[in-house]
């Protein structure tokens, strides 16, 4: 990551991990044999019909669960390996943003910093947040081992329980299902060890990334916190950015809920390959520490933006009409000069603008869009955890 800010290189290539890493699995799985099976889209029509409970449609009927689970047949691991190799790109963009936040932010109008006793307040504030950041950069070896202890729990009892016992078929017992399947899986170490080895690689640096951005955006929100009285924020009344001088925060916010809705979905799909609801607490190092997190994200931030812009709002309507008394005092003079209807045109039009921002700037569709996926995501997180305690 030192290495794309410093040197500016695209950061496209951290990108191109996704699909790289499918393309080995690929490789690998068509070495082993195990990239393809007959009647592949009835294979995987049944599988989603079994998990949804639609037992009336004509794959259910017709086809055979199988044992054979080849790669392609494989596809919440696909998504899972797509998206924690994309995880290093979104964790670029959101520590790219964070980096200039404060400073785009006076930029575009949203923050103001009136006094130099709360400029030094920040800048302390900053700097004790840098120091943190450091120490944990330094200890990435311990995250990197404790997020490869992780993911080979998941592997160790994928291996002994077996896999996806939910797509079985109901004569069968679901555990020696699954311990079938797993002898005929794309990732089993007993049929693919190369592939095994990769799918322990992938995950491993996956959830490394995962804490990374856990423990370093939870202490900047420690910061905007602990600064809540000292930060004024605003708004452009002129809209400029099209987020009314919000634009810089949304690049901060876009990433993290971004990672927070594929991470939340990847948990998901990785509990399904194991038997529940023993695989859970595989899986609870994982899933507790995404869970805890979630509130502080999902609630911090909106919070100071919303009351932020709604004390904007309050401070400058209240100047604005103090403005307007002031001309409406000194009326006859204003209208002698030919000033006085511009200037309350001028003002009318200013409490017109304050009053159309909204008090959550991210009002896109996109944006609607990606919080409407990220409470699914978050409602199956959370019912994952239910399936474990009850």
């Amino acid at each position: 990551m030192t290495r794309f800010r410093t040197y500016g290189w695209r950061t496209g290539w951290l990108f191109i991990a996704a699909p790289a890493s499918v393309l080995l699995v690929l490789i690998l799985s068509a070495i082993y044999g195990r990239l393809s099976m007959p009647d592949m889209d009835g294979q995987i029509c049944r599988d989603a019909a079994t998990l949804f409970h639609m037992g009336k449609l004509k794959c259910v009927k017709e086809v055979t669960a199988s044992t054979d689970f080849p790669l392609l047949r494989d596809v919440p691991s696909i998504f899972v390996i797509l998206a924690l190799t994309a995880t290093p790109y979104i964790a670029f963009r959101q520590w790219s943003s964070l980096e200039v936040l404060l400073v785009s932010m006076v930029r575009s109008g949203a923050l103001e910093i009136p006094t130099l006793a709360e400029r030094a307040a920040i800048q302390a504030e900053v700097a004790t947040a840098n120091s943190y950041l450091r120490r944990l950069g330094r200890s990435a070896k311990v995250v990197l081992g404790v997020s490869g202890v992780c993911v080979l729990l998941v592997v160790i009892a994928e291996s002994k329980l077996g896999v996806y016992s939910v797509f079985g078929s109901p004569a069968k017992s679901g555990n020696d299902w699954g311990g079938q399947v797993y002898t005929h899986w794309w990732a089993s170490w007993t049929a693919a060890p190369a592939s095994s080895i990769l799918y322990w690689v992938i995950g491993t640096l996956g959830i490394y990334f995962i804490i990374i951005m856990n423990l370093a955006g939870s202490r900047v929100l420690i910061a905007l916190w602990r600064l809540r009285k000292t930060l004024r924020y605003k708004a452009d009344v002129y809209n400029r950015d099209g987020y009314h001088g919000w634009a810089e925060a949304r690049g901060v916010l876009l990433p993290t809920y971004t990672a927070i809705l594929v991470h939340g979905f990847c948990l998901v799909l990785v509990s399904i390959s194991l038997p529940q609801p023993i695989g859970l607490w595989v899986l609870l190092p994982i899933l507790g520490q995404w869970v805890l997190t979630l509130p502080f994200y999902l609630g911090l931030p909106p919070l100071l933006t919303r009351r932020g812009i709604v004390a904007f709002r309050g401070r400058e309507t209240a100047r604005l009409g103090l403005y307007l008394r002031r001309v409406e005092d000194n009326r006859s003079a204003l209208e002698t000069d030919h000033r006085y209807h511009t200037e309350c045109e001028a003002i009318v039009q200013r409490i017109r603008r304050v009053s159309a921002i909204h008090s959550m700037p991210f009002n896109r569709p996109r944006d609607i869009l990606l919080a409407v996926l990220q409470l699914m995501a978050t409602a199956s997180g959370v019912y994952a955890l239910i399936i474990l305690w009850y």
